[in-house]
């Protein structure tokens, strides 16, 4: 037999529940603060925690393939909905996915599995059509580091072949 068993025991508007890729911790849409907001859970309903704080409608969240990062739905700009993503730790800010000229709706999308792209939705071009583009967008990869010093005010040569740096 199914056991069900309610783990928010809210009265307010929830729904979009999506696991984590380890299925400890659960994101769901929620309006238990006044409007939509993605929150984050134990598998069993302890330890909520609200990761967006935006007056816009946010929802259908889900995970990257390595948990590091979440995307979301918000129509935060000018009501025209749009993905976001961001890191889960909250480290970094959160990223719209451009939206070109038109782009009055960008719809909820899907990681690859390796987290390296992600696919959604747009009607960018006036009709709805399907989009894939790098998901890496706040996951920025170190090429130069020296731990004796501080590198700053990087600069690349036109041809991209060379950085210069202080």
């Amino acid at each position: 037999t199914l056991e069900l068993k309610n783990i928010t025991n809210s009265t307010t508007f929830e729904a979009d529940p999506s696991f984590s890729p380890d299925s400890k911790e659960i994101l769901f849409t929620s309006t238990k603060d006044g409007n939509a907001e993605i929150y984050l859970m134990n598998r069993d309903g302890t330890n909520i925690r609200r990761l967006t704080n935006n007056p816009a409608w946010e929802s259908f969240a889900s995970f990257s393939p390595d948990g590091t990062q979440i995307s979301y739905n918000s129509d935060r700009t000018n009501e025209k909905n749009n993905v976001y993503l961001m890191n889960l730790d909250g480290i970094g800010k959160e990223t719209p996915l451009p939206t070109g000229n038109y782009g009055n709706y960008v719809g909820n999308g899907a990681w690859s599995f390796d987290g390296t792209k992600f696919t959604f939705s747009s009607d960018r071009n006036g009709n709805e059509d399907i989009f894939v583009m790098n998901a890496e967008l706040n996951k920025p990869v170190s090429i130069i580091s020296d731990l004796q010093a501080d590198l700053d005010y990087p600069t690349v040569s036109k041809d991209g072949k060379t950085i210069l740096y202080l």
